[in-house]
């Protein structure tokens, strides 16, 4: 039940029921099918677009799905290749108000191993080990979050700073602080 549970979380598009992707149809009926020859991969998908969605509508879980695939292939290929996970650093700096209510957004509209509410187990879950760096925003000061970047930044493959920082903190300090080539978010001036 809660794996159908969260495959319907999962396919929730707006307001739109029916939206199929042409690439997972094409997936499922090589799965079906695959003692049959010369059976066309979109066998059964309608060709006049009646199930696509419109050319206006982002289908964002989708979309993210694709790239957590991706990103679990490519991290199967780093550890192969290096023999070891790649590793992420996400640093937050006191409570975010995006997350004020991520709890219930999780348990309505999300997996926990594909949400960005849960980066650890999203992590665990695509090949990546994540370590999560939680720092107080009353008593974090531009130099302690600057020492916490420079203190990690030789020891991980990306580095992810969640904003926005308190105003309290130079922003375009922190994140030029963070190495080009570690720079997860594109926050670096350069990027």
């Amino acid at each position: 039940l809660a794996l159908t549970n969260n495959h319907v979380k999962e396919t929730f598009v707006g307001d739109r029921l029916g939206v199929l992707s042409s690439r997972r149809w094409a997936k499922a009926t090589e799965w079906l099918l695959q003692d049959k020859k010369d059976v066309d991969p979109l066998f059964g998908l309608d060709q006049t677009s009646l199930w696509t969605p419109p050319a206006n509508l982002l289908a964002g879980n989708e979309l993210a799905r694709e790239a957590l695939e991706d990103a679990k292939l490519s991290a199967t290929k780093f550890e192969k290749t290096h023999g070891r996970k790649p590793s992420l650093a996400v640093i937050t700096v006191g409570e975010l108000a995006r997350y004020e209510h991520s709890q219930r957004r999780l348990q309505l509209y999300s997996d926990p191993s594909n949400s960005w509410f849960t980066k650890a187990e999203v992590g665990k879950a695509n090949g990546f080990e994540v370590t999560e760096i939680n720092l107080d925003k009353t008593t974090t000061t531009t130099d302690a979050l600057l020492s916490e970047i420079y203190k990690i930044r030789d020891n991980v493959d990306g580095i992810q700073v969640m904003w926005p920082l308190p105003d309290s903190i130079d922003s375009a300090k922190v994140y030029n602080a963070v190495p080009l080539d570690k720079d997860v978010d594109g926050i670096h001036y350069t990027s």
